[in-house]
């Protein structure tokens, strides 16, 4: 019953917030774009639960990282408010939700993939921590590629869509940043185990 009402909390609050995100977003392709991928990993997840559940840990961090993905559909991933406050009150050379939103794009691959290898035995467990990080880093970076080939060819500024600010080096740090997430995550590994074996 606790569960349920866990999964119910977290899918109820992702739909309030799709609706709050599409209400007047700064960038309508950008909108479609980013909230298209949280739709699609929810309703994916929704259907497979009973088939195939995945541990409370797990949904929390999809949860999370899909909270985010519509944040960043709303504002843009230049443009968030509150980390537009810290640039301010930290003198940061620029918005870093982007770095954000991409470290959490490297934690939610590594679970899903540990929870979906560890219960199926794909992997043996020696093999497991560096095929997982490589994983998530790979994700990161054809998730880089499709963001460049959409945004040069259906943005005007591809660099605004891009949310580079600046940056020449915004693709690499991205990505850098998907792998550190992908190594936060590991940190998770015995507690992620241990909801499995229940």
């Amino acid at each position: 019953m606790r569960k349920s009402m866990f999964h119910l909390f977290l899918l109820g609050s992702f739909v309030a917030v799709l609706i709050w995100s599409a209400i007047r977003p700064a960038m309508w392709t950008a909108w479609w774009y980013e909230a298209s991928f949280a739709v699609i990993m929810v309703l994916v997840l929704t259907v497979t639960h009973r088939r195939f559940p995945f541990t409370p840990i797990t949904y929390f961090f999809v949860w999370v990282g899909a909270i985010i993905m519509l944040l960043g559909a709303h504002y843009t991933y230049g443009n968030m408010p509150l980390f537009d406050q810290l640039k301010d009150a930290w003198h940061l050379s620029r918005n870093h939700f982007d770095r954000f939103g991409h470290f959490f794009q490297g934690v939610v691959p590594y679970l899903m993939l540990r929870e979906i290898v560890v219960r199926k035995n794909v992997i043996h467990r020696r093999w497991l921590w560096v095929t997982l990080v490589s994983f998530s880093f790979t994700i990161s970076g054809l998730y880089e590629c499709f963001e460049a080939f959409y945004a040069a060819c259906f943005e005007n500024d591809p660099a605004d869509f891009l949310g580079m600010q600046g940056d020449d080096w915004d693709a690499q740090w991205d990505m850098t940043s998907a792998l550190a997430g992908a190594m936060f995550a590991s940190l998770f590994s015995r507690w992620q185990d241990r909801m499995m074996r229940e």
